[in-house]
């Protein structure tokens, strides 16, 4: 299927640049293109349909989002998403039909539980690394090209491909050109054999250029308006509170049982005894002097600042004591000279 669309004005960074030239396919071609409501995402698509590719836009339902206050007046994140993409779709991609494709279970059992380990030894995990590495990279990929073994998948990661060096057939990840919206470190565990046929459009460009060409589209403001993710790929509204999530705690359901009810077709509430419950211990200098509590070493990540009033200078968390249920943090000076 063609559509018919206005072209975009010329950009001064070329549309492919070499290193994002990695294995792209003819014109024409079929390409799954990752949609999330996102304004990178959503430039993605535009810019392969203007490319002439036969794009097919892909929504990932990776989490049956409860409720903050256990109640859905407001309605799912992930609802309100997928129809933004659906209008996305309709009024900027030539009424393309996307795919809503449900990986929540999979979500849960290889991105969320394993983080939830993590954090429960103490130590601070990346659920954005471990989600493009089995759900983007690996699940999606394996259910798309099962059926469709020619296609190719596009996201919206600033992130580029090349030939490796070691072998031309094989891709080697590179940063994005521009450091501060790289990416490519979220990518760096994503199989290889995923990556051969994956497309990182956006890696040569600049987000202000993205944003530009968003505008110059014309896309739905409540894609170009939206804020920025810059946090846990699963937390949704709960932001700030994700700590008091975590051990937040209900009297509905075990954690097995509730793994077991992310399913398509359940919207009631439903949580936790408690995902982690509280396991107080102290907050110490090096010295061994108590200078504060702690509700749990998962609260905490080595390098950032230790909010103690009663200490005469700025402290940031430098070990955890994971034997003795313990945080050390050192002065500021200490970090400095490191």
């Amino acid at each position: 299927m063609r559509f018919t669309l206005a072209r975009f004005k010329p950009n001064p960074t070329p549309l492919y640049p070499p290193l994002t030239a990695w294995n792209f396919p003819l014109r024409g071609s079929k390409i799954y293109v990752a949609c999330s409501a996102g304004i990178d995402s959503s430039v993605t698509a535009r810019l392969l349909l203007e490319r002439d590719y036969d794009i097919r836009p892909v929504f990932m339902r990776n989490w049956d989002a409860l409720d903050e206050n256990n109640q859905h007046s407001g309605g799912c994140e992930w609802e309100k998403d997928w129809e933004q993409v659906q209008v996305l779709c309709k009024e900027s991609l030539g009424g393309v039909e996307p795919t809503l494709v449900d990986l929540s279970k999979q979500y849960w059992n290889e991105v969320f539980e394993r983080s939830l380990g993590e954090w429960e030894r103490g130590v601070t995990p990346n659920p954005d690394v471990v989600c493009n590495q089995e759900i983007k990279f690996r699940t999606l990929p394996s259910i798309l090209f099962d059926k469709d073994p020619n296609a190719y998948l596009a996201t919206g990661h600033y992130a580029r491909l090349s030939p490796s060096s070691l072998d031309p057939l094989e891709p080697a990840l590179h940063r994005g050109a521009y450091p501060l919206k790289d990416q490519s470190y979220y990518l760096s565990t994503s199989p290889v054999s995923a990556l051969k046929r994956t497309l990182f459009p956006l890696g040569e460009y600049r987000k202000d250029e993205v944003k530009e060409m968003a505008r110059n589209w014309s896309l739905p403001d409540k894609i170009t308006e939206r804020k920025e993710s810059m946090g846990i790929c699963f937390v949704g509204k709960k932001g700030k509170r994700f700590r008091h999530w975590l051990g937040m705690r209900t009297n509905s359901f075990s954690l097995d049982e509730f793994g077991q009810l992310i399913q398509p077709h359940l919207s009631h509430p439903c949580s936790t005894d408690a995902y982690l419950p509280p396991k107080p211990g102290h907050i110490v200098l090096t010295s061994g002097k108590i200078v504060g509590q702690h509700q749990g070493l998962w609260q905490y990540t080595i390098g950032e600042g230790a909010r103690l009033p009663g200490l005469p200078s700025r402290h940031f968390i430098g070990r955890k004591d994971r034997k003795n249920n313990e945080i050390v943090v050192v002065p500021e000076e200490s970090v400095l000279r490191i």
